[in-house]
């Protein structure tokens, strides 16, 4: 295979949810748990995304519980992530992450916000995961 980069599988929707405390921010600004791999580059969950892929919710899930299925999704699709890259390693065949601020560590006081939204944001997404749009074959 062609020396083409580092890959990096992210717990969230890049571009969507850049950054540290991946989960949490989804939760805050209402999108779906998903894992995320991409060839990075001198910025912070950037670069070249390979595929997206969001994960299951389950009406009695926990935040561990995703966090968990969020890690194992991860290893689940490195496979398929590099099946993609031998099939197109060319740089150009991804579509690059521009603009918007990765985030920070989520402060304490927007933590309890995501604590009270939590069950709300897992029953809008309950029983969707699904394939997410996006490059490759």
């Amino acid at each position: 295979m062609p020396r083409i980069g580092i890959v990096n599988f992210h717990p969230g929707l890049i571009p969507e949810v850049r950054g540290l405390d991946a989960l949490k921010w989804s939760v805050y600004h209402d999108v779906p748990p998903g894992v995320t791999a991409h060839l990075i580059d001198e910025r912070v969950d950037a670069g070249w995304i390979v595929l997206r892929q969001r994960v299951p919710v389950y009406p009695d899930d926990s935040r561990v519980d995703l966090g968990l299925r969020l890690l194992e999704t991860q290893v689940d699709l490195l496979p398929e992530t590099l099946r993609r890259l031998t099939e197109r390693p060319a740089r150009e065949s991804y579509a690059s992450v521009r603009g918007g601020r990765p985030n920070r560590p989520m402060p304490p006081e927007i933590e309890q916000v995501v604590a009270e939204e939590f069950e709300a944001w897992k029953a809008r997404y309950a029983g969707t995961a699904q394939a997410v749009p996006g490059p490759g074959p």
